[in-house]
């Protein structure tokens, strides 16, 4: 699956966050550019919701979203993004990037200006950071 994920992303230069099951495993798959968000949550136990602590938190699975302030909502905590260019595996195992794409002639990463102003909610971490504090950024 890997290899057909690798040929698709090779002969497609578009924007696109993707996620595909095939068989046991779920694919997290992120252009390039990283023009479109995409991040990974763990679901974690209800006791361990509310815990801050890193070492009461049982991983129960694996979500993916276009937005991290989905996975309250379904009992899970935000893991981290998928780079730009950036394959993915989640499985029972737990999460591996298996691929990384090269961006065409080396530019930089190009996230879409509309998902911090219009689609993102303000609750939403995006490249690291709240989308309400860089909002705040932009317009001081």
């Amino acid at each position: 699956m890997e290899n057909r994920i690798k040929k698709i992303m090779s002969e497609t230069i578009l924007s696109y966050s993707l996620v595909i099951m095939h068989d046991d495993k779920i694919y997290a798959v992120r252009d390039p550019f990283g023009n479109r968000p995409l991040c990974l949550g763990k679901l974690v136990s209800l006791g361990s919701i509310k815990d801050n602590t890193k070492k009461s938190e049982m991983t129960d699975g694996w979500v993916v979203s276009s937005e991290s302030c989905s996975f309250n909502s379904i009992g899970a905590k935000y893991f981290r993004e998928v780079l730009p260019g950036e394959v993915v595996e989640l499985s029972k195992r737990g999460v591996k990037s298996v691929y990384m794409a090269p961006r065409l002639n080396n530019k930089a990463p190009a996230t879409c200006i509309f998902e911090y102003v219009y689609f993102a909610r303000p609750d939403s971490i995006m490249e690291g950071i709240f989308k309400r504090k860089f909002s705040q950024i932009l317009y001081i």
